[in-house]
C-alpha cells in the first residue's frame, strides 16, 4: 500500500513541476508555418517565414528539383526565417518549393509548399527625354518606362533594347533593377540615339533580366520635343587659337543613379571609368566633340585634354570622386574628376589610356604605338608599355608634357583604363565562440565584383596578428568565383590561434593577390 502511494505522489509532483515551466517531460519538437512571402533581400530574392517552434527544430528548403538548398536551426518561439531562393539578381526557377521541418530526431513534423511563376512583369508607359542637336535633328537619351510585377517573386532587370521605327536596335543598362511583387514603379536607362527628324517615331521596347531572358515588351510611339528645363552644361574655350563651344545635357535619372552609389574604399579609380552604365552618355559627349574637331592621333588627344582642363579647377574637402555626370553637373573638379572624365573620353574615341596615380595628383596615362617618347614625360606599366603624360587640371599642358614635380617620379602607380574585375568586401564584425572544447572566429562577408569582367580563383584569407607584430595565417575559404556586377556571400569558421592577438585581416585574394583587406582590432 505504501509503494502506490509513493507512486501517487511522484506523479503529482512530476506533474506540477511540469505545469509550472520548470521543465516538460512531455514536451514535443513542432514548428507551425505561420506565413511567407518573397521578397527582395538586397538583391537577393527570399522567402521570408513566419514560425512558432517548439523545442529543437531543423527547417530545410528544396528546389523545385527536389534538390535541397538550405538549412536553418531553429529554437522555441514566434520568429522570422529567411532563404534565399536565388542567386544575387537571379531569376527563381519557377515551380514547387518544399519546406520541411524536423525534430532532434530527423522525423519530419512540419511541411509546406509553395510555388514561385515565372516572371510577370508588364510596361504600361513610356517617356522619353530627347536633345536637339541641330535643325530638325535630335537624339533619344534617357526613357523612362512605368512597369509592374505582377507576378510572386521580385524581377530584376539588366538591360532594355529600343527597336526605332522597326530599323535599329539599342541597348541600355536599367538604372534601378529591382521590381518587388505587387509594386509599380519607373525605370531609366540612359540611351544615345542620334539623327531622328521631328517626326512620330514607332518604338518597340523590350526589357531583359539578367540570365538574358525578356521578361517584358511593348510598343509606343513618340515625337521628339525640346525640354527648356532640361539642365545643361556649357562651355567656351580656345585650342591651337581657335574658339570652340558646346552645350551637353545633364540627365536626371543618370545624375541621381550615380550621386546614389557609396563611393567604395579604392585606390584604383578606374572603377569610374569603367562604369557601364554611363557609356552612351560618354559616347554622345564624345561623339559632340569629335563633330567639333574632326582629327586624330596625338592632335585628338590634346583637343580633348584642352576641353577638360578649360572645366574649373576646385579642390574638394575630403576625397569623392566623381562620375563624368556629377562633374558636369557641379561645373568644376578635382585631379581625380578631371582625369576619370578625360581617360573616359578618350578610352571611347579608342585610346589606349591609363590614370597615374601619385601621392598628391592623378593625371592621365597615353599609349600611343608609333609616338616618339624621347625628351617628353611618359611612365610605364610592369611589362614595360609606355604611357605619355597627359594633365588635365591646369590648362596650356599637351602630351608628353608635365610640371617638374610630376617629372620622373618613382613613388606612383599605374593603372589601366581596361574591362577588369573590381572586388570589394562588406564583412560583418568578427565574433569569437569559445568553450572548454574549442575556439574560433566566425566570418561572415560579402565580396561584390564592381567591375566589369567575371572573377575567378577568388577566396577568403584570414590572418591573426600578435601583440608582437608576428603573422599566423589562418583557414581560407573554399575558392569561388563572382561575375562581374554581382556579389558572393562567403561564411565559414578559423580556429584562433593559442596565443595573444592584437588585429585580424580579412583579405581578398583573387589569382594570389591581395585586393581588398578589412581590420578587426581584438583587445
Amino acid at each position: 500500500m505504501k509503494k502506490i502511494f509513493d507512486a501517487i505522489i511522484v506523479f503529482f509532483l512530476i506533474g506540477f513541476i511540469a505545469l509550472s515551466g520548470c521543465v516538460n517531460i512531455f514536451q514535443t519538437d513542432s514548428c507551425s508555418i505561420l506565413s511567407h512571402a518573397v521578397v527582395d533581400n538586397h538583391g537577393y530574392p527570399t522567402v521570408e517565414l513566419q514560425v512558432n517552434v517548439t523545442g529543437s527544430i531543423t527547417l530545410k528548403l528544396f528546389n523545385p528539383s527536389g534538390a535541397f538548398m538550405e538549412r536553418k536551426q531553429l529554437t522555441s518561439g514566434v520568429q522570422t526565417v529567411t532563404f534565399d531562393v536565388a542567386g544575387y539578381h537571379e531569376t527563381p526557377l519557377s515551380g514547387v518549393y518544399t519546406l520541411e521541418a524536423y525534430d532532434k530526431h530527423g522525423k519530419t513534423v512540419a511541411q509546406k509548399t509553395f510555388v514561385l511563376h515565372p516572371p510577370l512583369l508588364s510596361i504600361n508607359g513610356l517617356e522619353g527625354e530627347w536633345w536637339r542637336e541641330g535643325v530638325n535633328s535630335y537624339s533619344l537619351t534617357e526613357i523612362t518606362l512605368s512597369v509592374e510585377n505582377k507576378g510572386n517573386a521580385p524581377v530584376y532587370l539588366d538591360e532594355i533594347n529600343v527597336e526605332i521605327d522597326e530599323n535599329d536596335v539599342f541597348t541600355a543598362p536599367v538604372l534601378q533593377n529591382t521590381v518587388e511583387v505587387g509594386v509599380k514603379k519607373q525605370v531609366s536607362a540612359f540611351f544615345y540615339i542620334p539623327n531622328l527628324k521631328k517626326m512620330e517615331h514607332k518604338l518597340s521596347v523590350r526589357v531583359f533580366d539578367y540570365s538574358g531572358n525578356m521578361v517584358a515588351s511593348n510598343e509606343f510611339s513618340d515625337t521628339p520635343s525640346y525640354k527648356m528645363s532640361t539642365e545643361k552644361f556649357s562651355l567656351s574655350w580656345r585650342y591651337k587659337g581657335k574658339h570652340y563651344s558646346i552645350t551637353l545635357p545633364v540627365p536626371e535619372k543618370l545624375l541621381e543613379f550615380y550621386v546614389s552609389i557609396k563611393r567604395p574604399l579604392l585606390e584604383d579609380y578606374t572603377f569610374y571609368v569603367i562604369s557601364p552604365y554611363d557609356d552612351n552618355y560618354v559616347t554622345m559627349i564624345s561623339h559632340q566633340l569629335f563633330s567639333l574637331y574632326n582629327k586624330e592621333g596625338e592632335d585628338l588627344v590634346n583637343f580633348i585634354g584642352s576641353f577638360t582642363q578649360s572645366i574649373t579647377y576646385k579642390e574638394e574637402e575630403g576625397e569623392y570622386p566623381e562620375f563624368p555626370v556629377e562633374l558636369l553637373h557641379n561645373r568644376f573638379g578635382d585631379c581625380e574628376d578631371k582625369a576619370i572624365f578625360a581617360s573616359a573620353l578618350l578610352k571611347n574615341l579608342g585610346y589606349d589610356v591609363a590614370l597615374l596615380r601619385f601621392p598628391d595628383h592623378m593625371a592621365v596615362g597615353v599609349h600611343i604605338a608609333d609616338a616618339n617618347y624621347e625628351n617628353r614625360v611618359y611612365y610605364q606599366d610592369f611589362s614595360g608599355k609606355k604611357y605619355l603624360f597627359l594633365e588635365t587640371s591646369n590648362t596650356a599642358w599637351t602630351l608628353g608634357e608635365a610640371d617638374e614635380k610630376y617629372q620622373n617620379v618613382v613613388n606612383f602607380t599605374l593603372y589601366p583604363v581596361i574591362s577588369k574585375p573590381i572586388l570589394i568586401q562588406e564583412c560583418e564584425p568578427l565574433t569569437r565562440y569559445t568553450s572548454m572544447v574549442e575556439d574560433y572566429i566566425q566570418v561572415d562577408t560579402i565580396v561584390k565584383n564592381i567591375g566589369t569582367r567575371d572573377a575567378d580563383n577568388v577566396r577568403i584569407s584570414v590572418v591573426f596578428l600578435t601583440p608582437y607584430g608576428t603573422g599566423i595565417n589562418g583557414k581560407s575559404s573554399d575558392v569561388f568565383s563572382v561575375a562581374a556586377g554581382k556579389e558572393k556571400r562567403v561564411s565559414f569558421t578559423v580556429d584562433y590561434p593559442d596565443t595573444a592577438v592584437a588585429k585580424v585581416y580579412v583579405r581578398v585574394i583573387h589569382k594570389g593577390v591581395m585586393c581588398n583587406e578589412v581590420i578587426f582590432v581584438f583587445d
